[in-house]
């Protein structure tokens, strides 16, 4: 076969397999047959340069092999892109028209091996365009395909996804597809959970004593939660009545995000299925009053509030979040308060923790002498650092000479026509390392230390906005502490004893930290106190 000039191209693959396609091996099949295409073109594919994303669909714009293989293109190091067909690369029309026009721009050319596209002869735009739209049409034809086939498995009684808690499956007596059944044993604690509901329990109540009895969860290793337990709660397959299709899955084009959506009610596919019942009518109608009850126009709605330690405040002994409970505004575990299995049983009131932790970070942490002192041991931190920085400055600025001449030498070696595969690599090679020197050189910069006055006036400015709003407070603190979290101790004499690290860079510096590799968070000071 004719060479065409792929000698002294920069080649790249990308391949991709999808969730309809499991199987590993399809990404070394691609891989071998664009391979095989540049090989026959006198061209060559160089190590590292084959991009790839594994049981990712190719309607998903951020996949990270694409994503590397873009940065690639970007920065030019990329002249001919093999796919086995354009399908590899999205399957999506509005992506892969947005694909070509980036790689056109970068001037890299783009070879569907298998469907004929060459973006590098005429009329491969429309070939490009035509190739897309059957690349999503397949997409489409796809799920349409699955839908059909699962309702048609649903109206045979078939399971179609997963089972609530309550059931299992069994395979059918003609060996297509499983069948549902109840679980004896998880269905008396579902019909005791129902009862418990209807006689006046909460959820986190019941969640409580499910973990306490330690009942096995539906998911290994949560344990039972209150949000669990009302989904329970409302879900008609315990009342004989099951219901498929009432949901789809979809792209929003704007954020690319996949979306629930509830589908048209004439969509839906419903049987009575009396014989998966497992809470009588009695009860689920109780159950169903109660729920009415809470939704009532006239029934008393607690206004939101917002609260300046509201995902700051921690629990020391599990770690989820300290959350108001009770009229009277307490701060309580929430691992206790929903599953009822943390150990931290104290308290304390929403206005005591506010003023408390908002006067020793004003009074202790932002006073004037402890910022003087900080920015002492900073000034000698920066200057431990400007030596190091100056060394390896002068490390880097000697490696980058070394480097120029090099790349000077293979340059004129290929000028003088003594070019080979071997000597442009080491060219790219070489180029890439100038390339990483200088961004290295670009962001070592020396820091800056304000002066005290400033620093000072900026602490006097954050005290002020953890009193005067809310919202602002709240995100000035979190800027304030290390992991933006505040942990409480319960004491063993009674309390909850608070402890969090100032992260002093947030202090030090009044406004943006500069681009630096420097220190950006030295010292760090520590703060605790019973509250």
């Amino acid at each position: 076969m004719q060479k065409d000039g792929w000698a002294h191209a920069r080649i790249a693959i990308y391949a991709r397999y999808s969730s309809d396609r499991q199987s590993e091996a399809s990404i070394e099949d691609q891989v071998r047959r664009c391979v095989a295409h540049a090989v026959e073109r006198g061209g060559a594919v160089p190590e590292g340069a084959v991009y790839s994303d594994y049981a990712m669909s190719g309607a998903l714009r951020e996949r990270p092999g694409l994503v590397q293989l873009l940065a690639a293109v970007d920065a030019g190091e990329v002249d001919v892109l093999l796919v086995e067909d354009l399908s590899r690369l999205s399957r999506d029309v509005g992506d892969a028209a947005e694909l070509r026009k980036r790689f056109a721009y970068r001037g890299v050319r783009v070879v569907g091996v298998a469907d004929g596209v060459d973006s590098g002869r005429a009329g491969s735009s429309l070939l490009y365009g035509v190739r897309s739209v059957l690349g999503e049409a397949y997409l489409e034809d796809l799920a349409d395909k699955t839908r059909r086939g699962m309702a048609g498995r649903a109206l045979a009684g078939r399971v179609t996804g997963g089972l609530p808690y309550g059931y299992r499956s069994a395979p059918a007596p003609d060996g297509i597809g499983r069948f549902a059944l109840i679980d004896e044993a998880q269905a008396r604690e579902v019909r005791a959970l129902f009862a418990a509901y209807a006689a006046g329990s909460s959820f986190g109540r019941i969640a409580a004593d499910l973990n306490t009895r330690a009942v096995a969860p539906p998911r290994k290793g949560q344990g039972w939660q209150s949000s669990g337990v009302r989904a329970m709660l409302v879900n008609e397959r315990y009342a004989g009545r099951w219901t498929w299709n009432t949901h789809a899955w979809g792209r929003d084009p704007a954020t690319r995000k996949r979306r629930y959506r509830e589908r048209p009610k004439e969509e839906w596919i419903v049987e009575e299925r009396e014989d998966l019942r497992i809470v009588d009518e009695t009860t689920w109608q109780a159950v169903c009053a109660r729920f009415e009850a809470r939704r009532m126009p006239d029934a008393p709605k607690r206004a939101r509030r917002s609260y300046l330690l509201s995902g700051i405040l921690r629990c020391g002994v599990c770690g989820a979040p300290m959350v108001i409970t009770g009229a009277r505004r307490y701060y309580a575990c929430s691992t206790r308060r929903t599953r009822g299995r943390c150990g931290n049983r104290e308290t304390v009131r929403e206005p005591v923790a506010r003023s408390r932790i908002v006067r020793a970070v004003c009074a202790e942490l932002l006073r004037p002498e402890a910022i003087a002192a900080w920015r002492e041991i900073a000034a000698e931190e920066l200057a431990r650092y400007a030596e190091r920085f100056d060394g390896a400055r002068v490390e880097l600025e000697r490696e980058q000479r070394r480097l120029q001449a090099q790349a000077e030498r293979l340059v004129g070696a290929i000028a003088d026509g003594l070019s080979s595969p071997t000597i442009r690599d080491r060219l790219d090679q070489v180029e890439r390392q100038l390339a990483g020197i200088a961004r290295q050189l670009r962001v070592r910069r020396p820091v800056a230390l304000p002066e005290l006055g400033e620093v000072v006036a900026h602490a006097q400015r954050l005290g002020e906005r953890l009193e005067a709003d809310v919202e602002q407070g709240r995100e000035a603190l979190r800027g304030l502490l290390e992991g933006g979290r505040i942990g409480l101790y319960p004491q063993p004499s009674g309390g909850l004893l608070a402890r969090a690290r100032l992260l002093s860079g947030a202090v030090l510096w009044p406004d943006a930290l500069p681009e630096t590799e420097g220190p950006r968070e030295v010292p760090t000071g520590g703060c605790g106190g019973r509250i």
